[in-house]
Formats: structure tokens, sequence, C-alpha cells
């Protein structure tokens, strides 16, 4: 019996991620082929053409790490699949940071704002004798 290797098949596409200023996040693909698969992530320089890409020294695995994300990290990325019978690109999928709001000035009351003043409602009932 006659077993022909094929290339690795893309069954989930990386996508699109937002993370906070120096957090983390995990971008990943999903894959079948017969027998082991190799995987190379990069930063995207043409989205036309992926021989343009960087390969991320390290990022060797379905999922890719982005950890303590500062503005260095944002960009788009995708991941190569290769074994002995081809390979396979992922789409381009972006990165991008979300900062927390910023208040530049605490709301608050002025000290002369918390002098109580008595407020009296309701009816009177009978008298107070003094």
């Amino acid at each position: 019996m006659l077993v022909k290797l094929l290339p690795p098949v893309i069954v989930k596409q990386p996508v699109d991620v937002r993370v906070g200023y120096k957090g983390s996040v995990t971008l990943s693909v999903g894959a079948t082929a017969f027998g082991p698969i190799n995987y190379q992530w990069s930063r995207v320089v043409d989205e036309a053409d992926a021989t343009k890409d960087v390969a991320i020294a390290g990022a060797t695995g379905a999922n890719y790490v982005v950890s303590n994300a500062m503005e260095a990290a944002v960009g788009k990325y995708r991941v190569r699949l290769s074994n002995a019978a081809g390979g396979v690109t992922s789409n381009a999928v972006g990165l991008s940071l979300v900062y927390a709001p910023v208040i530049g000035q605490q709301p608050g009351i002025k000290y002369s704002e918390l002098m109580l003043k008595p407020i009296v409602t309701g009816k009177q009932i009978g008298r107070a004798h003094v």
C-alpha cells in the first residue's frame, strides 16, 4: 500500500488580537497533516509577498506568545507550516495595543462643600417643650 504524503492543511486560521499595554497574548493556528508539521511565525513586511516576512527566532510552534507587549509588537503576523510534501502560509493577522484609560485629575469635592446643613422634612407633630 502506497501512502501519499500531503502538505499541512490549516483548519483554523489565526485571528486578529488586541492586548493591553505590557500584557500577553497568544497567536495560534490549527492544522492537520500526516506526520510532523514544522511551524515558523514571522512579522509581515509586505502582505502581498510572504517571502519578505521576517522570521521570529524561536517562534516554531502552533502558538506564538507575545509577552510584555509594547508599541514594537504592533503589526501583522503570519505562520508558515511545512512538512516533506510542501507548505502553506496562514492569513496575515494584526496585533494591536489597548491602553487603559488615564485619569488626569481625580474628581473631588472641596472641603467647603462638605459642610453639613440640616435638611428638615416632614410634618411637625405636637410641640416640643424646652
